[in-house]
């Protein structure tokens, strides 16, 4: 029993664990410290810029072929 707990903790939780820390330090890094050199440059496409402008149109766009 306690194989498979350590194995499902080194398998799945850690490198989970270690995603979580990554896109934690990203976003920081992006919304923090390089946020005033970001917003003044409309041409910098960061990948939050693209999904939040992206596919928020197409996400939208399913409620106008609605009407």
């Amino acid at each position: 029993m306690n194989d498979t707990v350590a194995e499902w903790t080194w398998l799945f939780f850690v490198p989970l664990l270690a995603y979580c820390v990554w896109q934690a330090l990203y976003f920081l890094i992006v919304e923090g410290l390089r946020r005033q050199r970001l917003l003044n440059d409309p041409e910098v496409m960061t990948s939050y810029r693209h999904s939040f402008y992206y596919l928020g149109m197409k996400f939208w766009s399913i409620f106008h072929v609605l009407d």
